[in-house]
């Protein structure tokens, strides 16, 4: 990582976020999901998930007016990163 997301809320460093943990404690919903129940989560809302067993999740990241401008302008990063990519090894860009 790039050092500005936390990956493990579980992890998290109390020195470098100090305000974290009780930031967390007042807002995380917590629960266990049960055998076939099914979870949406909102655009935009930071999650973390632990599967305490076997599991099969099914995402569809959706692009909508809410974070239209952030998928466009990763996609478009994430275009030049691999056009980049396949220049240095010789490849052809096609588009």
């Amino acid at each position: 990582g790039d050092g500005k997301q936390i990956f493990d809320l579980r992890e998290v460093d109390a020195d470098r976020f100090p305000l974290l943990r009780g930031e967390c404690e007042q807002r995380m919903l917590e629960f266990e999901q049960g055998v076939g129940e099914t979870l949406f989560v909102p655009s935009g809302w930071w999650h973390q998930v632990l599967n305490t067993s076997d599991a099969l999740s099914v995402n569809h990241n959706w692009v909508n007016p809410a974070n239209v401008h952030y998928s466009w302008s990763l996609l478009q990063r994430e275009r030049e990163r691999v056009f980049a990519e396949l220049e240095g090894a010789g490849g052809d860009e096609g588009a």
